[in-house]
């Protein structure tokens, strides 16, 4: 019989034990509308990272079109980079939308 944690739902199924990854999450922030990178530490725990990203509005009309940014971990460092285009039908470029950015180790 395994030992350690383990929990089970009302139903009697193992939902977790020692042996399921589970996730840290150890900063979230704002990328705003510019490149730029955040120094975050807690990468370095030997765990794998991973980000999330989210929209950080709920005020996205419809069929509007958006530039989101790429982002990177690279040992301790997230970074994002926006990468510019044109509206296919008109000048200009597409306006850039700042997300939520969460990051963590699982």
């Amino acid at each position: 019989m395994p030992q350690g944690l383990q929990i089970w739902d009302e139903v009697g199924n193992l939902i977790l034990d020692g042996t399921t990854r589970i996730a840290r999450i150890y900063q979230t922030f704002a990328s705003g509308t510019a490149n730029g990178s955040v120094n975050v530490p807690e990468l370095g725990d030997g765990g794998e990272p991973f980000v999330f990203v989210e929209d950080n509005s709920a005020d996205l009309p419809l069929a509007q079109v958006y530039c989101y940014p790429n982002v990177n971990i690279v040992g301790t460092t997230v970074s994002w980079q926006f990468v510019d285009f044109e509206y296919p039908t008109s000048s200009g470029n597409v306006p850039r939308r700042s997300v939520n950015i969460q990051v963590g180790t699982f």
